[in-house]
């Protein structure tokens, strides 16, 4: 896929058209502008592809946009793939040698700069500095040229041009960091708008499904998070906490045996990950097969540490199998803790004065 896109750049170099006296590199079509380093000037412009060359013609700038991704994406892969992309650049050169690679942000989107030395046909020594961003679901690329001689000082024009790169529109990333900060400040509805805005603009990135599912299931709404999560889950089926989410709402929904089959997955995939056991946990509990339960919340334990969650769930447990001095062992513990839930506080305290009687619903 990425030498497809490779071959894109290339092909589209060649239905270029001259244009010049212009301040500013401006693409209304893919929606963005750049500013034109000073007596620098626009050589070619095509639909995709534009040559910018200094007036000595000793630097010229690059700019292409690739088709959309195809492929499905975590936020996670997303510099690597910049990276991957970067790297294919640098190998149409046989002699090509990477001299950095750091990530960064250009026009706020995720980004990464690759700096590298070839030497060409001609014998000179040159270097390549190329910065691929996301935008939305493309890739932009913006790549700088020069002799090697003339590289360190022509890289702060290099890196003003990238800098004063600008987009006509909000990405769905910027829509995802207004989503963020509308969750943390418990603005739902705001969070559920932002991110479903980002999802519209790239439906590859399983991110923007996974956020939606966990605002829905914050505001215990868990049929539509289970809607959102089941889209996160096709476009990333192998990634185990998902499945582990879905659970979640179907453990609010008392629906034990899907929320069952979910957990199964997630340990399937990832038998490391200590909260996986625990809602698994909560399926054999609700279920009534209390032994599988226990085993589960021992195994949590045994992986994580301490972890409220399955401490109070073997309280629970034992609780309900009248077990009474175990379940007050792990009462007492959970107790300690200072954050806790209500309807946890009101039941711990219960037992450990006595009350055998009330609250016998699972929590």
């Amino acid at each position: 896929m990425f030498r497809k896109l490779f071959i894109f750049i290339i092909i589209n170099v060649c239905f270029l058209i001259s244009i010049a006296n212009a301040q500013s590199l401006q693409d209304s079509k893919n929606g963005f502008s750049l500013e034109l380093p000073k007596d620098w000037k626009i050589i070619q412009q095509g639909s995709d592809v534009a040559i910018i060359a200094s007036k000595d013609d000793q630097g010229r700038i690059v700019t292409s946009v690739m088709p959309k991704y195809p492929l499905s994406r975590s936020s996670g892969e997303e510099y690597f793939i910049l990276k991957e992309v970067n790297n294919l650049l640098s190998k149409k050169f046989p002699d090509a040698v990477i001299d950095a690679v750091q990530k960064d942000r250009i026009a706020n989107q995720k980004a990464v700069v690759t700096t590298f030395s070839y030497t060409g046909k001609n014998g000179i020594s040159n270097k390549i500095l190329v910065a691929s961003f996301w935008v939305n679901n493309s890739i932009f690329q913006v790549t700088c040229i020069t002799k090697a001689e003339k590289f360190e000082q022509l890289k702060v024009t290099f890196l003003a041009a990238l800098n004063s790169l600008k987009l006509q529109s909000l990405t769905a990333s910027d829509w995802a960091g207004k989503g963020d900060v509308f969750k943390n400040n418990k603005e739902h509805d705001k969070a559920i708008e932002a991110y479903a805005n980002a999802a519209q603009l790239d439906d590859k990135n399983a991110e923007y499904p996974y956020q939606l599912a966990y605002i829905y299931s914050e505001k215990g709404n868990f049929e539509q998070a289970i809607v959102e999560i089941t889209k996160a889950i096709e476009l990333k089926p192998k990634t185990a906490f998902y499945y582990h989410e879905r659970a979640y709402s179907y453990i609010a929904l008392k629906n034990p045996q899907l929320a069952l089959e979910d957990d199964n997955k997630a340990i399937q995939l990832d038998s490391e990950e200590a909260i996986f056991y625990s809602g698994r946990g909560n399926a054999y509990a609700m279920m009534g097969k209390y032994e599988e339960s226990l085993a589960d919340f021992h195994k949590c334990l045994e992986i994580k540490g301490n972890y409220l969650d399955a401490e109070f769930n073997l309280g629970q447990v034992y609780d309900l199998m009248g077990r009474n001095e175990e379940a007050i062992k792990y009462y007492k513990i959970v107790k300690e803790h200072s954050d806790l839930p209500e309807s946890v506080k009101v039941k711990v305290q219960a037992r450990i004065n006595g009350d055998w009687d009330s609250y016998r619903e699972w929590i």
